[in-house]
């Protein structure tokens, strides 16, 4: 059983899950959430905690705001991870080994 899929199943039917410490809270219209699910769900509880956290994660940063980009390329802005935000870096991406831009 592959995590993203049930995760994605339950999303087709409206449900929404959100991890909470060590529990899963789900939202969903009225009846969406069948008996078969919620076994599933129970089933495979600590791996969808896992996917939904690193799905957290994987989303935190925060994308650059421009307003005006005039002859700002957006390549040009990326991530610091020292000092957690975006910085204007032209031409960074042009020295990424094995790039291929078509």
């Amino acid at each position: 059983m592959n995590v993203q899929q049930l995760v994605n199943d339950l999303r087709r039917r409206g449900i929404t899950l959100e991890p909470a410490g060590d529990k899963l809270r789900w939202r969903g219209p009225k009846g969406a959430m069948t008996p078969e699910l919620l076994e599933r769900l129970r089933q495979h509880k600590p791996e969808v905690l896992e996917y939904l956290r690193w799905k957290q994660q994987l989303f935190s940063y925060p994308l650059p705001v421009t307003h005006d980009l005039g002859t700002e390329d957006p390549l040009d802005y990326a991530w610091d991870n020292e000092r957690r935000e975006w910085v204007y870096r032209p031409g960074w991406w042009r020295s990424i080994p094995g790039r291929r831009l078509h």
